[in-house]
């Protein structure tokens, strides 16, 4: 509401020095007409929404209260304002998005030197795709239900953009998908950025445990891959130690050979990967029965 609004009150028996209360807040000073049928004020500060208007004349005689006569409204944000509110939420967004990363990723030890440098530039990353999604709902591409307080509504989306800003770069390439030709399909080895998996999910190119060959019989040697251990001290079939087992390869694998069993088990066995990142279960081993067995 801008206090320089001037209100004019109609009607009869005003006084010089009359007071008029806005919802229970007086305004002063009042200009009353010589006639007093009429009299001027500026509206007291108060909250939005409607408010009653009581209008009392200085012998205490007063009016009628007019019942939700003036509605108090807040002022549009200013468009510059607006502007700076979206870049703060912006990188607002990927400082938090930066910091989450930082602390998954460290917590894991998985934390890479050479991804330091977009955890820096995050908080930029953000800011900048706030600006383009706040110059894409000013120009009506992108729709706000909540027309009522679209100010709030867009520096919410701003925070949203710079906190998920992987998942707002798709958003924007269905946008100019509606409007230009959709692009060539890119390499299927195409790279994602560390830090873009949700909490609790997979590292971006972590491989699944596996176990090569999972059947044969004693003495098979098989091949461990995707533990993401770097030593190992035990591998267990079923609860007995593999025999043979080799170091763990450049490539995070490693070879044992499946131990003897007696009696030759009929069913998978379980087996267990022990070493420096505790232990890895889920993978099973069928034996064989030997020839002529």
């Amino acid at each position: 509401m801008d206090c320089n609004i001037l209100v004019t009150i109609k009607g009869k028996g005003f006084k010089q020095g009359a007071s008029v209360i806005f919802g229970g807040v007086p305004a002063t000073p009042v200009a009353v007409d010589p006639n007093g049928q009429s009299l001027s004020v500026h509206p007291p500060a108060h909250a939005e929404g409607d408010v009653d208007l009581v209008v009392k004349n200085p012998d205490g005689a007063s009016s009628d209260i007019a019942k939700a006569a003036y509605t108090y409204a807040c002022p549009p944000v200013l468009e510059t304002d607006l502007f700076l509110l979206v870049v703060f939420a912006g990188a607002l967004g990927g400082a938090l998005h930066g910091l989450r990363s930082l602390y998954w990723y460290a917590g894991l030890r998985s934390l890479l030197k050479s991804w330091t440098l977009m955890y820096v530039l995050l908080p930029f990353t953000g800011a900048t795709m706030a600006v383009i999604f706040f110059v894409i709902i000013r120009a009506g591409l992108l729709p706000v239900q909540n027309t009522k307080n679209i100010s709030l509504g867009v520096i919410g989306i701003a925070l949203l953009v710079g906190l998920f800003s992987q998942q707002a770069a798709v958003k924007l390439k269905d946008i100019a998908d509606a409007f230009l030709a959709k692009p060539a399909p890119g390499p299927p080895s195409e790279s994602k950025p560390q830090g873009s998996v949700p909490l609790g999910g997979e590292k971006p190119g972590a491989a699944k445990p596996a176990i090569t060959p999972d059947s044969g019989q004693t003495g098979t040697l098989v091949k461990i891959t995707g533990t993401g251990m770097k030593t190992v001290s035990s591998i267990t079939f079923g609860g007995v130690e593999g025999t043979e087992m080799g170091n763990v390869a450049a490539d995070g694998s490693i070879t044992v050979k499946a131990p003897s069993q007696t009696p030759v088990p009929t069913t998978p066995v379980e087996v267990v990967v022990t070493g420096d990142k505790g232990t890895v279960k889920s993978l099973f081993f069928t034996y064989k029965p030997p020839p002529g067995g």
